[in-house]
């Protein structure tokens, strides 16, 4: 009697969180979540890049499509570093389970790079700061090979 009442109360359990998992699923195939998860993104990107960063929309096709739209970056005085209309990429199905990625088409329309040098430091100098790899780590080799076919800019 009570291992039946466990393996219903298992059961059920089980079945929950697998509709759980997939109305979540279901929900990151909208636009409006997907923007309103990299608006989240943005905005801590902001706070520790200490500039303005932002996304007006986005558009995740599983697994291969982005298309990201109103794209802003500050520099640290508050000008434009870039600003995109759109920016595309298309990508090998699946790819997180490859090792070669190959990106098919990476594009940006109506693009703005504003690029300038004071003193000795480059305006996107704080990008390569945060982003750049630590030197004094031993360096390993990625097991991802990128194969770009088309680039638009």
């Amino acid at each position: 009697m009570y291992l039946r009442k466990f393996v219903k109360i298992l059961t059920r359990t089980l079945l929950a969180l697998l509709l759980l998992l997939l109305l979540l699923y279901a929900l990151l195939h909208f636009s409006p979540v997907q923007t309103w998860l990299v608006k989240q993104v943005t905005t801590q990107l902001s706070a520790k890049l200490k500039t303005r960063v932002h996304i007006n929309r986005v558009d995740f096709s599983f697994f291969d499509n982005m298309q990201i739209e109103g794209v802003l970056v500050e520099d640290h005085a508050k000008d434009t570093l870039l600003y995109a209309g759109v920016a595309e990429v298309k990508l090998t199905d699946w790819f997180f389970l490859k090792d070669k990625i190959t990106l098919h088409h990476i594009g940006l329309e109506d693009a703005t790079i504003h690029l300038n040098r004071k003193e000795i430091n480059w305006n996107y100098q704080f990008l390569i700061d945060y982003f750049g790899n630590d030197t004094s780590t031993v360096k390993t080799r990625s097991k991802f090979v990128f194969d770009f076919r088309e680039v638009h800019l």
